[in-house]
């Protein structure tokens, strides 16, 4: 090798120059004792021998000083110097022989290492940087999480509140639909009961025609129309009853109407279609109401008209030969009657339409209401199974950024 060649060769020439040194100074020596008239012999040969050793081994340890320890003693300080943080050392060596290269190289490899650090150190704060970014996202993350789920449990809670009004509106509509369907049989108990009024007023003017024609049967006419009185004014009064009846169906329908209102406004947007059928009700409750009083009236003045026809039917049952036309103030009484009941008849008729009308509406809202149950339920599962995966995934997340921040302290002390 060219280099091992190199340092051979000063080492072999520097060997020779000491010992051509060597064996002059020794000779110098040997030659001054000479001079003296010393006979030296064996012992001179001796003493050459001797110097020669002791100036050969001085010469040549100050020459493998020189051109060895020192070098090796300056890369063993730098390493040192290196190893104890001081990235800048260097040996700097000016020599060209093999321990010129070697610290040439050395020096390479100094700088390489420096260079690495310096990139592990970049790596090292990207990566802090980057886990702080990361750990800052995932606690933000963790918050807006956090925050959903408490939204969610407060969408939850209301879900259920609003799920309650709609049970509480779906009982009333049940409740007024009950009312509603006996509402229409008391209707029609009355419709028949009108009916019997209008066959008997009927039969009476029939018979009060008979009367005026035929003198000699009054007395059996007074003596059946009195009856056909009694009768009807049983009827009456039974069908008065039936109208009180009605008129507390109403009442209850109004209460019920004012109570579905009130569940309609806690149920907000949802309940507007609710709010309109019950105002719908209230209306049909006061119609109701208004028919009734005027059913009232009418069997009122029908009871009156009929105490009175009855009365008049007695008093001209004395006077009958007196005057006999006065048997046609009856056949007008039974007309009135007979329009009163049949105005009476249309009007509740036209409720037990609207009655019927409004139960179906009534079964149409309270499908509507049961399907917004039952979606509202399953909304408020899924809620539910939402906010416990949202809480799952936040404790997952928690022990990322747990573990993150450990990953950073661990490659901080690595560094």
């Amino acid at each position: 090798m060219k280099m091992l060649n190199r340092l051979t060769f000063r080492f072999l020439a520097v060997l020779i120059a000491v010992l051509v040194f060597n064996t002059t100074i020794s000779s110098f020596i040997i030659q001054a004792i000479q001079s003296t008239g010393i006979e030296l012999g064996v012992i001179g040969i001796w003493l050459n021998n001797f110097m020669n050793v002791i100036v050969a081994t001085i010469l040549i340890g100050l020459t493998i000083r020189s051109m060895m320890l020192r070098p090796i003693q300056k890369m063993i300080e730098t390493t040192k110097k290196f190893q104890q943080g001081d990235m800048k050392a260097r040996i700097q060596s000016k020599s060209k022989n093999e321990l010129g290269y070697l610290a040439g190289q050395m020096d390479k490899l100094f700088d390489q290492i420096e260079l690495n650090h310096q990139m592990k150190a970049s790596q090292q704060e990207q990566v802090a940087a980057t886990s702080d970014s990361v750990s800052h996202s995932i606690g933000s993350i963790t918050t807006n999480m956090t925050d959903n789920t408490g939204k969610f449990g407060l969408i939850y809670s209301r879900s259920g509140k609003q799920l309650s009004s709609y049970q509480e509106i779906a009982a009333i509509i049940h409740m007024i639909s009950g009312k509603v369907d006996k509402t229409a049989d008391k209707m029609q108990d009355v419709k028949q009961a009108f009916s019997s009024i209008d066959r008997y007023s009927r039969e009476g003017i029939k018979l009060a025609d008979e009367t005026a024609g035929t003198v000699e049967e009054i007395e059996s006419y007074v003596k059946t129309t009195d009856q056909y009185f009694n009768q009807l004014k049983e009827e009456i009064l039974s069908t008065k009853k039936m109208s009180q009846v009605i008129s507390e169906v109403a009442e209850q329908t109004n209460l019920l109407a004012l109570n579905a209102s009130i569940e309609a406004a806690r149920a907000g947007e949802h309940g507007k279609g609710f709010a309109v059928v019950a105002d719908e009700v209230k209306k049909l409750a006061s119609s109701v109401g208004e028919a009734t009083r005027s059913i009232d009236q009418s069997v009122n003045e029908i009871v009156l008209k009929t105490e009175s026809a009855a009365f008049d039917s007695r008093q001209k049952a004395e006077e009958i030969n007196k005057n006999i036309s006065k048997i046609s103030d009856m056949n007008h009484h039974f007309t009135e009657i007979i329009r009163g009941v049949q105005q009476s008849d249309r009007e509740i008729e036209s409720a037990r339409n609207d009655s019927v009308q409004l139960k179906d509406e009534f079964n149409v809202i309270s499908s509507t209401v049961e399907s917004l149950v039952s979606e509202n339920e399953e909304a408020m599962r899924q809620m539910q199974d939402y906010q416990d995966n949202i809480t799952k995934e936040t404790g997952k997340i928690k022990e990322m950024e747990s573990s993150l921040i450990e990953l950073k302290t661990a490659i901080v002390q690595a560094g």
